[in-house]
């Protein structure tokens, strides 16, 4: 193909790219925070790391 048949999709694939990265994002946030959606270790990582434990890993 033509590269410059391919430009004209170059701003709407970048903006579906960020879209799909700002939802990434969103969930890992969420997970972590909230603890949504429900998981193994959802929402343990900012109490286990107080009391100098990480989850996840042996000690």
């Amino acid at each position: 193909m033509n590269a410059r048949k391919l430009m004209q999709y170059e701003p709407i694939v970048l903006g579906i790219v960020r879209i799909m990265t700002g939802l990434l994002f969103l969930e890992h946030g969420a997970q972590k925070f909230l603890s949504f959606p429900p998981g193994d270790y959802a929402g343990s990582g900012w109490a286990f790391s107080q009391l100098g434990h990480m989850p996840g890993q042996s000690s």
